[in-house]
Protein backbone atom coordinates (compact mmCIF):
# COMPACT_ATOMS: atom_id res chain seq x y z
CA UNK A 1 0.00 0.00 0.00
CA UNK A 2 3.12 2.75 1.07
CA UNK A 3 4.51 1.77 -2.63
CA UNK A 4 0.92 2.48 -4.08
CA UNK A 5 0.62 5.94 -2.20
CA UNK A 6 4.11 6.93 -3.32
CA UNK A 7 3.33 6.08 -6.94
CA UNK A 8 0.15 8.01 -6.79
CA UNK A 9 2.05 10.60 -5.36
CA UNK A 10 4.43 11.00 -7.89
CA UNK A 11 3.03 10.10 -10.80
CA UNK A 12 0.34 13.17 -9.82
CA UNK A 13 3.40 15.50 -9.32
CA UNK A 14 5.96 14.60 -12.02
CA UNK A 15 3.46 13.00 -15.04
CA UNK A 16 -0.03 15.02 -15.10
CA UNK A 17 0.09 18.81 -13.11
CA UNK A 18 2.60 20.36 -14.85
CA UNK A 19 2.62 18.48 -18.02
CA UNK A 20 -0.32 16.68 -18.03
CA UNK A 21 -3.16 18.73 -16.88
CA UNK A 22 -1.86 22.16 -18.32
CA UNK A 23 -1.40 21.30 -21.42
CA UNK A 24 -4.31 18.91 -21.99
CA UNK A 25 -6.48 22.63 -20.61
CA UNK A 26 -4.50 24.27 -24.03
CA UNK A 27 -5.74 21.26 -25.91
CA UNK A 28 -8.61 21.79 -24.81
CA UNK A 29 -9.28 25.70 -25.54
CA UNK A 30 -7.53 25.09 -29.19
CA UNK A 31 -10.20 22.54 -30.03
CA UNK A 32 -13.03 24.06 -28.28
CA UNK A 33 -12.10 27.42 -30.71
CA UNK A 34 -11.13 25.43 -33.61
CA UNK A 35 -14.89 23.90 -33.12
CA UNK A 36 -16.57 26.91 -32.83
CA UNK A 37 -15.00 28.71 -35.98
CA UNK A 38 -16.52 25.09 -37.85
CA UNK A 39 -19.77 25.91 -36.57
CA UNK A 40 -19.61 29.70 -37.47
CA UNK A 41 -18.51 28.98 -41.01
CA UNK A 42 -21.55 26.40 -40.98
CA UNK A 43 -24.53 28.89 -39.75
CA UNK A 44 -23.07 31.72 -42.10
CA UNK A 45 -23.11 28.80 -45.47
CA UNK A 46 -26.68 28.33 -43.98
CA UNK A 47 -28.66 31.66 -43.09
CA UNK A 48 -25.74 34.28 -43.75
CA UNK A 49 -26.52 37.29 -45.91
CA UNK A 50 -24.21 39.01 -47.85
CA UNK A 51 -22.86 42.92 -47.29
CA UNK A 52 -20.03 45.27 -48.50
CA UNK A 53 -17.22 45.46 -46.36
CA UNK A 54 -14.76 48.45 -46.60
CA UNK A 55 -11.22 48.89 -45.94
CA UNK A 56 -11.28 51.98 -42.92
CA UNK A 57 -7.77 51.42 -41.54
CA UNK A 58 -4.63 49.76 -41.67
CA UNK A 59 -2.59 49.40 -37.98
CA UNK A 60 0.75 47.83 -37.44
CA UNK A 61 1.69 46.90 -33.78
CA UNK A 62 5.01 46.11 -32.20
CA UNK A 63 4.97 43.57 -29.58
CA UNK A 64 7.67 43.35 -27.02
CA UNK A 65 9.23 46.84 -27.15
CA UNK A 66 12.67 45.55 -28.54
CA UNK A 67 14.64 47.36 -30.58
CA UNK A 68 16.10 44.25 -32.96
CA UNK A 69 13.48 42.38 -34.89
CA UNK A 70 10.21 43.28 -33.32
CA UNK A 71 7.01 40.95 -33.74
CA UNK A 72 4.60 42.91 -35.73
CA UNK A 73 0.59 42.11 -36.02
CA UNK A 74 -0.93 43.45 -38.79
CA UNK A 75 -4.76 44.54 -38.91
CA UNK A 76 -7.18 45.52 -41.64
CA UNK A 77 -10.02 47.61 -40.09
CA UNK A 78 -13.10 46.86 -41.90
CA UNK A 79 -16.91 48.87 -41.94
CA UNK A 80 -19.91 47.37 -42.95
CA UNK A 81 -23.74 48.08 -42.80
CA UNK A 82 -26.49 45.57 -42.38
CA UNK A 83 -30.42 46.58 -41.55
CA UNK A 84 -29.66 46.56 -38.25
CA UNK A 85 -26.75 49.71 -38.57
CA UNK A 86 -22.99 49.96 -39.34
CA UNK A 87 -20.22 47.69 -38.08
CA UNK A 88 -16.72 48.15 -37.20
CA UNK A 89 -13.96 44.79 -36.84
CA UNK A 90 -10.13 44.20 -37.28
CA UNK A 91 -9.32 40.93 -39.06
CA UNK A 92 -5.03 39.96 -38.65
CA UNK A 93 -3.02 39.61 -41.61
CA UNK A 94 -0.07 38.65 -43.37
CA UNK A 95 2.55 41.01 -43.92
CA UNK A 96 1.85 40.60 -47.43
CA UNK A 97 -1.83 40.73 -47.46
CA UNK A 98 -1.49 44.30 -45.56
CA UNK A 99 0.95 45.62 -48.04
CA UNK A 100 -1.43 44.96 -50.82
CA UNK A 101 -4.58 46.34 -48.85
CA UNK A 102 -5.63 49.84 -50.08
CA UNK A 103 -8.12 52.04 -48.39
CA UNK A 104 -11.32 52.40 -49.25
CA UNK A 105 -11.25 49.18 -51.50
CA UNK A 106 -14.52 46.99 -51.44
CA UNK A 107 -14.77 43.19 -50.27
CA UNK A 108 -17.90 41.09 -49.74
CA UNK A 109 -18.74 39.59 -46.05
CA UNK A 110 -21.49 37.21 -45.19
CA UNK A 111 -22.95 38.07 -41.92
CA UNK A 112 -25.46 36.81 -39.89
CA UNK A 113 -28.53 38.59 -39.86
CA UNK A 114 -29.71 38.49 -36.40
CA UNK A 115 -26.05 38.56 -34.90
CA UNK A 116 -23.87 41.01 -37.09
CA UNK A 117 -20.33 40.36 -34.70
CA UNK A 118 -20.47 36.90 -36.65
CA UNK A 119 -18.95 37.63 -40.19
CA UNK A 120 -16.65 36.26 -42.46
CA UNK A 121 -14.72 37.75 -45.58
CA UNK A 122 -16.15 36.09 -48.54
CA UNK A 123 -19.13 34.97 -50.44
CA UNK A 124 -21.51 31.82 -49.44
CA UNK A 125 -19.68 28.87 -50.86
CA UNK A 126 -16.12 30.72 -50.78
CA UNK A 127 -15.39 31.49 -46.90
CA UNK A 128 -12.25 30.99 -45.63
CA UNK A 129 -11.96 27.87 -43.32
CA UNK A 130 -11.31 27.83 -40.00
CA UNK A 131 -8.07 28.19 -38.46
CA UNK A 132 -6.24 24.90 -38.72
CA UNK A 133 -3.39 25.55 -36.96
CA UNK A 134 -5.73 25.45 -33.67
CA UNK A 135 -6.37 22.14 -34.57
CA UNK A 136 -2.70 20.93 -35.50
CA UNK A 137 -1.70 22.43 -32.42
CA UNK A 138 -4.53 20.66 -30.28
CA UNK A 139 -3.15 17.38 -31.52
CA UNK A 140 0.49 18.11 -30.95
CA UNK A 141 -0.33 18.72 -27.50
CA UNK A 142 -2.19 15.61 -27.06
CA UNK A 143 0.70 13.59 -28.40
CA UNK A 144 3.06 15.43 -26.09
CA UNK A 145 0.65 14.50 -22.92
CA UNK A 146 0.51 10.71 -23.68
CA UNK A 147 4.18 10.87 -24.91
CA UNK A 148 4.97 12.49 -21.22
CA UNK A 149 2.90 10.32 -19.35
CA UNK A 150 4.41 7.18 -21.02
CA UNK A 151 7.75 8.21 -19.88
CA UNK A 152 6.86 8.74 -16.69
CA UNK A 153 5.13 5.65 -16.21
CA UNK A 154 9.04 4.16 -17.34
CA UNK A 155 10.98 6.44 -15.21
CA UNK A 156 8.22 5.39 -12.02
CA UNK A 157 8.82 1.82 -10.97
CA UNK A 158 12.39 2.41 -10.22
CA UNK A 159 11.73 5.83 -8.40
CA UNK A 160 9.25 4.47 -5.98
CA UNK A 161 11.69 1.62 -5.10
CA UNK A 162 14.35 4.36 -4.50
CA UNK A 163 12.30 6.03 -2.01
CA UNK A 164 11.42 3.15 -0.24
CA UNK A 165 14.66 1.28 0.01
CA UNK A 166 17.07 3.60 -2.07
CA UNK A 167 20.85 4.30 -0.93
CA UNK A 168 21.20 8.30 -0.07
CA UNK A 169 24.53 9.38 -1.92
CA UNK A 170 25.86 12.93 -2.83
CA UNK A 171 26.54 13.41 -6.28
CA UNK A 172 27.79 16.67 -8.60
CA UNK A 173 25.89 18.28 -10.94
CA UNK A 174 26.85 18.02 -14.41
CA UNK A 175 24.38 20.00 -16.18
CA UNK A 176 21.91 22.04 -15.28
CA UNK A 177 19.78 25.65 -15.56
CA UNK A 178 23.48 27.17 -15.29
CA UNK A 179 27.04 26.70 -16.12
CA UNK A 180 29.14 28.91 -15.42
CA UNK A 181 26.56 31.81 -16.06
CA UNK A 182 25.43 30.75 -19.15
CA UNK A 183 22.08 28.53 -20.27
CA UNK A 184 22.90 25.30 -21.35
CA UNK A 185 22.45 25.25 -25.24
CA UNK A 186 20.27 21.60 -25.20
CA UNK A 187 17.51 22.77 -23.43
CA UNK A 188 14.49 23.25 -25.43
CA UNK A 189 13.33 26.40 -23.48
CA UNK A 190 16.01 27.84 -25.03
CA UNK A 191 14.01 29.00 -28.23
CA UNK A 192 12.34 31.50 -25.65
CA UNK A 193 16.16 33.56 -25.01
CA UNK A 194 16.19 35.27 -28.02
CA UNK A 195 12.89 36.95 -27.32
CA UNK A 196 13.55 37.73 -23.91
CA UNK A 197 11.76 35.10 -21.61
CA UNK A 198 13.46 33.32 -19.18
CA UNK A 199 14.33 30.12 -19.17
CA UNK A 200 12.00 27.75 -16.95
CA UNK A 201 12.86 23.72 -16.47
CA UNK A 202 15.66 21.61 -16.96
CA UNK A 203 16.59 18.53 -16.25
CA UNK A 204 19.47 18.39 -14.28
CA UNK A 205 22.18 15.65 -14.67
CA UNK A 206 25.07 14.26 -12.13
CA UNK A 207 27.70 11.64 -11.60
CA UNK A 208 28.60 10.48 -8.88
CA UNK A 209 31.30 7.73 -7.74
CA UNK A 210 29.94 4.21 -5.78
CA UNK A 211 31.78 2.19 -2.90
CA UNK A 212 32.95 -0.24 -5.60
CA UNK A 213 34.63 2.84 -7.47
CA UNK A 214 32.33 3.14 -10.30
CA UNK A 215 31.56 6.22 -12.11
CA UNK A 216 27.42 6.35 -12.09
CA UNK A 217 25.54 8.89 -13.95
CA UNK A 218 21.67 10.11 -13.67
CA UNK A 219 18.90 12.36 -14.91
CA UNK A 220 16.36 14.13 -12.85
CA UNK A 221 12.70 13.00 -13.39
CA UNK A 222 11.26 13.41 -17.03
CA UNK A 223 9.98 17.18 -17.79
CA UNK A 224 12.36 18.93 -15.33
CA UNK A 225 11.57 20.94 -12.34
CA UNK A 226 11.43 24.77 -11.36
CA UNK A 227 14.23 23.87 -8.67
CA UNK A 228 16.74 23.12 -11.00
CA UNK A 229 17.43 26.68 -11.29
CA UNK A 230 19.14 26.82 -8.27
CA UNK A 231 21.95 24.48 -9.09
CA UNK A 232 25.33 25.62 -10.81
CA UNK A 233 27.56 22.81 -12.58
CA UNK A 234 29.46 21.72 -9.87
CA UNK A 235 27.25 22.15 -6.96
CA UNK A 236 26.40 18.59 -5.04
CA UNK A 237 23.07 17.46 -4.79
CA UNK A 238 21.72 14.45 -3.01
CA UNK A 239 20.59 11.62 -4.96
CA UNK A 240 18.97 8.26 -4.19
CA UNK A 241 20.55 4.78 -5.89
CA UNK A 242 18.49 1.76 -6.90
CA UNK A 243 18.41 -0.77 -4.29
CA UNK A 244 19.29 -3.99 -7.17
CA UNK A 245 20.31 -1.79 -9.81
CA UNK A 246 23.09 0.77 -9.26
CA UNK A 247 23.13 2.19 -13.20
CA UNK A 248 20.05 3.99 -11.83
CA UNK A 249 19.63 7.34 -9.28
CA UNK A 250 17.32 8.87 -8.45
CA UNK A 251 17.40 13.57 -7.13
CA UNK A 252 15.67 13.74 -3.70
CA UNK A 253 14.30 16.66 -4.92
CA UNK A 254 12.38 14.48 -7.19
CA UNK A 255 11.51 12.05 -4.89
CA UNK A 256 10.61 14.05 -1.92
CA UNK A 257 9.73 17.90 -2.82
CA UNK A 258 12.74 19.02 -0.39
CA UNK A 259 15.91 17.39 -0.69
CA UNK A 260 16.68 15.74 2.91
CA UNK A 261 19.69 16.50 4.85
CA UNK A 262 22.38 14.57 3.73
Amino acid sequence: MRSLIIGVRLFIRHGLILFGVIPLLAAYLMWSSYADQVAEIAALEASGVVAEAVLHGKLTHLAGGRQRDPDKTHILIYRYSTAGGDYEFEQSVSASVFAAAELGERRPLVTLPDDPSVRRIGEPGDLAGPDNILLYFAIALLAYVVWHVVRTLVWLPGAIRATTDGTLRRAIVTSGMIRDGEAPRHNIFDMGRAKGFPILLERLAWRYTDPDGVERRGRSAPGGSFASRKYHYGDPIDIYEHPTDPARSYWSYDLFAEPPPH
